[in-house]
């Protein structure tokens, strides 16, 4: 219990957590392990939209070595967990719709050339 509360305090785990989501979380992270252990990860050099959740521990770490592209963040309310849920998702739905139009305008103005 005290790691879970420690893990709770430091933003890892939500504030209602307990032993059942610490065990979650760590068969996640052995199987993402397990994942990056068992195939070659090769750089990718194209862009990238990252949403960052507001609350919590930054989770954005040491993709450096294979992210050549370029890394549009944004940061959205609440937590990692609540990052699917109101207002967030709006939040997002506002960014990748902007982020489309940049995409459509750029592809008239090529094809206009």
């Amino acid at each position: 219990d005290m790691l879970v509360e420690q893990l709770i305090m430091e933003g890892v785990l939500p504030p209602d957590a307990d032993l059942m989501n610490l065990k979650q979380v760590i068969n996640a992270h052995r199987k993402c392990l397990n994942i990056m252990a068992e195939h070659d990860l090769i750089p990718y050099s194209g862009e990238v939209l990252y949403f960052s959740a507001e609350e919590g521990k930054v989770l954005f770490t040491d993709w450096g070595p294979l992210l050549k592209g370029r890394v549009n963040k944004y940061s959205v309310p609440g937590s990692h967990e609540e990052i699917v849920d109101l207002p967030a998702v709006e939040k997002i739905a506002k960014y990748l719709l902007n982020e489309f139009e940049e995409i459509k305008e750029t592809s008239l103005s090529l094809t206009e050339k």
